[in-house]
């Protein structure tokens, strides 16, 4: 699962002055970091989730693989 180069599309230009010109290969760029960054956090998600012995993983379970893998806990 990813992020659409559309929906990328819409949330950078959201970020940019309008009429910047964005070269196709950084949106390529951007889908191959989200998704490995995805598989990072579901990974991590799914570490934190056997690690709990919960019947079901719940949102917090991603907080915590969150905040994990960005260093703060």
């Amino acid at each position: 699962m990813s992020i659409s180069i559309r929906e990328m599309k819409k949330k950078l230009k959201n970020e940019l002055e309008v009429g910047t010109f964005v070269n196709d290969s950084a949106y390529k760029t951007l889908a191959e970091y989200t998704d490995n960054y995805l598989s990072i956090l579901c990974r991590a998600t799914a570490s934190i989730f056997d690690a709990s012995e919960d019947r079901k993983l719940t949102k917090e379970h991603v907080n915590l693989a969150m905040m994990t893998i960005m260093g703060y806990e």
